[in-house]
């Protein structure tokens, strides 16, 4: 069996040769990815594996026990989240086919040698450049520029040195500060829990850091969490440390918009390595300042307004997943692999794992659910830390649930907050919804 690593482009190519298509999988995503690669004629059948389906059809299509793949020669398109259990179980069966998963398929190109190591993959390498692309994107580059980088970048942490892969980080979340402007119902953040909010030492967090980065070959990203960032007294010496730091690929802050910083701390946040993104709660008249304040030193700022919070539930009731459930929720939570978060002492599997640790969630063990920094081989700990299946915490959280639950968006305690009925858009995203929108209107 041949497991192709090509662009959807590519892909398309392919498909436009002439070949039919075998479909792994039925449903939603499936579903998607037949509509947005346009290959419907294309499809001879589906398999899928579970037994109910067999016999029936989907989409005018046959649906049949993949065994019948032991049959066929030609092209296979996985079209499952988790394509890496279906690859672990095929691997070896069906030599004819070549094999393309439709989870894996990224807008640029690179060579890699890790496509067999599947959940290397997973959890590594492909979140580690859509970081870098989204890197990329923040500093505005065109899409020829963004291609060349990354294929690049993706060739050098896709091939193995001394028959290992270097340690790239998609992302860690250096967790400042437990203090806040606001107190917002259904706060991921645990805000309203912390008995006595404190401020995380610097000096700890700068040599944990020195640690960490002595032992991994890069960090596509290091996010300050909170919080609220611009309450933390010790940020300068932060931000500077992590600006001279190489391994660093970007640094990103995120605010609510409640506190205009000082001219010393904007002028550092000015630096073309640091990306601040506030959240728009309502409060246009100081959000305005601070934009300005920002805008007066040409910080990259990003203002998400509408935003939609999920509910995460109650962190202190465990709610008896089973293991199975919890791995299908570890992989597909971005959570898992793009928030990890560092305290000084241990790297935690996501942020909800670090803040029931710090609120003391009873019967919560969170050292299943950390890698602690003082050990004899930390770059070997960090990675297989990175790879494991799921975390204790997910049973303690009702991110994944389906359909979803939505909760209100900075509520405050006695209705504190009056939000405007106005919000903050820039001009350019104006005109590119005007653009979509067909009014060409000044």
């Amino acid at each position: 069996m041949k497991l192709c690593n090509v662009t959807s482009k590519e892909f398309m190519d392919i498909v436009a040769s002439g070949d039919e298509i075998i479909c792994w999988g039925v449903g939603k995503n499936a579903d998607k990815c037949i509509t947005e690669l346009g290959i419907y004629d294309k499809v001879k059948y589906f398999v899928d594996s579970n037994p109910e389906k067999w016999g029936s059809q989907y989409k005018d299509r046959d649906v049949y026990d993949p065994r019948k793949l032991e049959e066929e020669k030609g092209t296979l398109l996985i079209t499952p989240k988790l394509y890496f259990d279906i690859l672990r179980g095929i691997w070896d069966k069906y030599d004819g086919l070549e094999v393309y998963c439709y989870e894996m398929m990224q807008p640029f190109q690179f060579d890699i040698d890790c496509l067999e190591d599947i959940w290397y993959y997973s959890r590594m390498i492909k979140p580690s450049i859509d970081r870098y692309i989204h890197n990329l994107q923040d500093e505005g580059l065109d899409e020829e520029s963004i291609r060349n980088a990354v294929e690049k970048k993706g060739s050098e942490i896709g091939k193995k040195i001394n028959g290992e892969y270097p340690l790239i980080l998609p992302r860690l979340v250096l967790f400042v500060t437990e203090k806040c402007t606001l107190r917002c119902q259904g706060c991921s953040a645990f805000v309203d829990k912390f008995k006595s909010p404190q401020h995380a030492d610097a000096d700890k967090l700068i040599a944990g850091m020195k640690k960490i980065f002595a032992n991994i070959d890069g960090c596509m990203n290091i996010q300050l969490g909170g919080g609220e960032i611009f309450l933390y007294p010790q940020l300068k010496e932060i931000l500077l440390y992590l600006l001279a730091e190489e391994k660093c690929e970007k640094i990103g802050i995120i605010t609510n918009g409640t506190i205009v910083p000082e001219d010393e701390i904007v002028k550092i946040l000015a630096e073309n390595k640091i990306v601040v993104e506030m959240s728009d709660y309502g409060l246009i008249d100081i959000q305005a300042r601070v934009i300005r304040k920002l805008e007066e030193y040409k910080v990259n700022l990003k203002v998400f307004s509408e935003q939609k919070w999920l509910d995460y539930g109650d962190p202190e009731l465990k709610l008896e997943k089973p293991v199975k459930q919890l791995k299908h929720e570890y992989f597909t939570c971005p959570d898992g692999y793009m928030c990890k978060p560092f305290d000084g002492d241990r790297i935690y599997s996501c942020g909800r794992c670090l803040r029931m640790h710090h609120i003391d969630v009873q019967g919560y063990d969170h050292e299943k659910d950390s890698c602690g920094i003082e050990c004899d081989d930390l770059k070997e700990n960090i990675r297989t830390f990175y790879l494991r299946e799921y975390a204790e915490a997910c049973d303690y959280c009702a991110r994944m649930q389906k359909p979803p639950a939505w909760i209100p968006v900075g509520v405050q305690p006695n209705k504190a907050l009056q939000k405007s009925e106005y919000t903050i858009i820039s001009r350019s995203e104006l005109l590119r919804l005007r653009d979509a929108a067909g009014d060409k209107s000044v």
